[in-house]
This record gives C-alpha cells, structure tokens and sequence, in this order.
C-alpha cells in the first residue's frame, strides 16, 4: 500500500491510499493514516482554533460544489483530521464522491446569490431553472419554499457577522426551528421533488 497526499492550497490535504483492499477505509489503512497524522481533539482546542476548523470544514465543502464539482457523498468525521502543529485539515478516504456539471453548479450559485442578497425574484426563477419549482406553484408553497432558501443562506449574507456559530441556542437553531415549521406545507403543496442531483 502507497499513501500519498496533495494539497489544496496550504490549508486542506488530501490523503490517498492506493492498493489497499479496504480502499482506504479499513483497520490497516486508517492505522497508517493516524501514524501520518496527529489528530486533535476539536473539543480540548481554543475557541479560535475551533473557529478555524470549521472555517476549513466549510472552505473545502464550497470548493467540493463549485470547483472540483465533486462532492463526497459518505461523509465520516473519524476521516477529517486536524494538524494544530501545521494548522491543517486533513481528509481521507474520498472514495464515495458524486460528480456535478459545469451548468448545474453554476446555475445552484447564482441561487445561493438570489437567497444571500435576499432577491426574492431571482430566487424563485433559479429555483424553477434547478428543478426545485415548476412555476405553477400556489402562493404558499412558493412563499415557503424561498422563505426557506433565504433562511439557508443566512451564514452567507453580507449582513451575518462572522464567524457564524452553528450549534444549540444558536441563530442557526433558530433557522432550523423556522424551515422545520415550514417542511409540511412544503410537501403538502409542492408539485415536484427537488432535483435528483440534490439527493443522495
């Protein structure tokens, strides 16, 4: 077995394991990866250490949709390790990944635009672009269905302070709480699943 690692930058590596039966998954594979790796625990760190974790964590999901457009479909936390000494994300076993195109990526950023800005109008037309609506859709279900998207982006406004906390008795909770409240009328009214690239 070889293991090898590229970087995305100087923040996220990129573990591989080849020839290894268990595809970088198993007892053997994962000994040698801790042996390359010293993993800390997240909740022993600083708070601006922990911060900067989940800053990686996010960077590198951002960059999965919309550079690689290549996503991993079985995320597992046991495979994102921290380097506090290099202050380096590390992540292995990229195994189970799902491709997206160029146009579908695009159009899904141009959406996460629409919600960020609040555009409640572009929101609603790059939704029916992705398959999310149909354009026949009653006044409450599209009212719900871009209420909930502009909600899902609070973390990206201009207007959010940062860093932003996710987690209990936080806003984030609170948004979750509010898009929980609006799922029924959702599948109630809805005239289409969402798109199939959405889905795992």
């Amino acid at each position: 077995m070889q293991v090898s690692s590229s970087g995305i930058g100087d923040r996220i590596v990129l573990v591989q394991m080849h020839g290894s039966k268990s595809h970088g998954c198993g007892p053997v594979a994962q000994s040698v990866f801790l042996a390359l790796v010293l993993g800390a625990v997240i909740g022993a760190l600083p708070q601006e250490e922990r911060n900067e974790i989940a800053s990686r964590t996010i960077e590198l999901c951002l960059r999965e949709l919309f550079q690689f457009r290549l996503v991993q479909t079985d995320c597992n936390f046991t495979n994102f390790l921290w380097d506090s000494r290099a202050q380096q994300l590390f992540l292995a076993d990229f195994g189970v990944t799902r491709e997206y195109t160029k146009e579908f990526m695009d159009s899904w950023l141009r959406l996460l635009q629409a919600t960020a800005s609040e555009d409640r109008i572009a929101c609603a037309e790059w939704s029916q672009k992705l398959g999310y609506l149909t354009g026949k859709e009653n006044e409450l279900m599209l009212n719900s269905h871009v209420d909930s998207m502009i909600l899902l982006a609070t973390p990206f406004k201009l207007t959010t302070t940062q860093p932003f906390a996710f987690g209990f008795g936080t806003l984030w909770a609170d948004i979750i709480a509010q898009i929980r409240d609006n799922i029924p009328l959702i599948l109630k009214h809805r005239l289409t699943p969402p798109p199939r690239e959405t889905t795992v």
